[in-house]
């Protein structure tokens, strides 16, 4: 699972940030604040005993549905789920990721009021977001500083030294929330309003205009083309429209078009590849047909040796795409830029080269 859970944020993961996070247990600055996060987990969960509800408590059934299904599609850790008292509501984020190191245990605190008085779109961008930083090994992060603020010391150094980390971080959520509810605008929104963090412990995120300057460029990845594209069409025009991509011109129209065209019903649930894994409604990011197929024949022991081949993928039937449609595509591909070339223009806005 853990395998699979970094193959998937590959998808989307800036990629210094990545790098960073791989390098933080190991580092001479981060190796004693991470086994600092895992020797007081217990006493930073004591300590949070009165401001959370009691274990158990029923977290709302479409919460709970709208956490599955985003864990699903970004294949990301599956975190318990509590939920801050009502007199603590507004003082934290209204999702906040805490794990200790190596992904031993995920938690996600939630401010059950703030989060229902979203629109559905930031919602689901503050759950995706959330979950992504668990994916992205940042929980352990965001508990470092928890620590220190419950134990009412060292909050600054702990920021000041974990900085390089803090700082990077939030890219990498702000694009798995664009991922998933394909809306700009809306993700735009929600980050100016909440620009400035509820809590003042939190890691310190970048300013407000690099994080929309990044969600900008993220917007016209490759990787977007293919998720909005493969989305909001009807599954009968796939053919049609990766034939129209590949015709379409830019660097990314063979990326996009080949994915477009490899688009599949699966049990009769849309399936379609992303670098390796797959990203739609049914299946998940960092998972395939083949994989499961193959998880299936080694449980089993092995497969059946005169198994019928299956029948191949019926030929999608000619059809004409409605001009305005077909434009909208042609632009779509040839605006979409590779992650690698998203990720190069964030890291010299940082100043990193």
């Amino acid at each position: 699972m853990a395998y699979e859970q970094r193959l998937a944020r590959r998808v989307y993961a800036y990629g210094v940030d990545v790098r960073r996070s791989a390098m933080l247990q190991g580092s001479s600055i981060g190796e004693p604040i991470m086994r600092a996060v895992d020797r007081r987990w217990r006493e930073m969960t004591t300590a949070l005993a009165d401001k959370l509800e009691p274990p158990g408590t029923l977290v709302p059934s479409e919460v709970m549905e709208e956490v599955t299904g985003l864990i699903g599609q970004l294949r990301a850790p599956s975190p318990s789920i509590r939920l801050l008292r009502a007199t603590e509501s507004g003082r934290w984020p209204i999702a906040t990721p805490l794990s200790t190191t190596r992904g031993g245990v995920h938690m996600l605190i939630v401010d059950l009021e703030r989060l229902l008085g979203l629109s559905d779109t930031a919602r689901r961008f503050v759950l995706a977001s959330a979950l992504a930083h668990l994916q992205c090994d940042h929980g352990p992060l965001f508990a470092a500083h928890l620590i220190a603020h419950l134990r009412g010391r060292g909050v600054g150094m702990v920021r000041v030294l974990l900085m390089s980390w803090s700082r990077v971080c939030y890219f990498s959520a702000d694009r798995a929330g664009l991922l998933v509810t394909r809306d700009l605008p809306a993700a735009l929104e929600h980050l100016h309003d909440h620009a400035v963090p509820e809590a003042d412990w939190v890691p310190r995120p970048p300013k407000h205009a690099l994080r929309r300057q990044a969600l900008e460029d993220f917007d016209h990845a490759d990787v977007m083309a293919r998720v909005r594209l493969l989305a909001e069409i009807e599954p009968r025009l796939w053919g049609a429209v990766a034939a129209k991509a590949a015709r379409a011109g830019g660097p990314m129209a063979g990326r996009v078009a080949s994915a477009l065209g490899s688009a599949m019903r699966v049990g009769g649930k849309l399936m379609y590849a992303l670098d390796g894994g797959s990203f739609g409604p049914g299946l998940t990011l960092g998972h395939s047909a083949d994989a499961e197929a193959e998880g299936d024949e080694d449980a089993d022991g092995e497969a059946e040796a005169d198994a019928p081949e299956p029948a191949p993928a019926p030929e999608p039937e000619p059809v004409e795409l409605d001009p305005e449609l077909a434009a909208r595509i042609e632009t779509v591909v040839r605006e979409a830029k590779s992650l690698a070339r998203c990720d190069e223009t964030l890291t010299r806005r940082l100043g990193l080269l």
